[in-house]
């Protein structure tokens, strides 16, 4: 029959504990912090592991026992916070991003427009490079009708009233 974890296992020290030994407060160490934070945070752990006594932190950090309790809770507090459950994708951009990224989306649609209209334009110079004779013949032809040239509208003409 496979033996179960106990409490007792827990209490006995294993020599035959598999894999890498554990580091405690020599975590700290690969942090990427001030020499200052990275020793409080020795010292939190040390007393997380259970190596240092709440008594030898506050002599270390050189603070009072409320002020340790309220340093530990709070370092709990922020790593329990990466641990709730988050949506997916990136987070939700503040008011001022939210202004920025409209401007974004506008300037994208104008962009498009742009585009837009520099391809229809270039097609209209290889159609007039490709038909020197038709292109020119269209204006001319728009204008004796009285339309504009490609809006397919027509100008507005003038009566002139002659006098009796």
């Amino acid at each position: 029959m496979p033996r179960t974890h106990t409490d007792q296992d827990a209490k006995e020290p294993s020599a035959a504990r598999r894999g890498r030994p554990p580091l405690g407060p020599l975590l700290a160490d690969g942090v990427d912090c001030s020499e200052h934070a990275r020793e409080r945070l020795r010292v939190v752990l040390a007393t997380l592991a259970g190596s240092m006594t709440v008594d030898e932190a506050c002599e270390t950090l050189g603070i009072g026992p409320s002020r340790f309790h309220a340093l530990r809770a709070r370092f709990l507090a922020d790593a329990a916070a990466l641990f709730e459950p988050r949506t997916p994708g990136p987070a939700p951009m503040p008011e001022a991003d939210a202004e920025a990224r409209r401007e974004i989306e506008r300037l994208r649609r104008e962009n498009a427009e742009l585009r837009l209209e520099a391809t229809a334009a270039r097609v209209r110079e290889e159609l007039a490079v490709a038909m020197p004779g038709r292109a020119g013949r269209r204006a001319e032809t728009a204008s004796a009708k009285g339309t504009h040239a490609g809006r397919g509208t027509t100008k507005k003409k003038r009566r002139v009233r002659r006098s009796r």
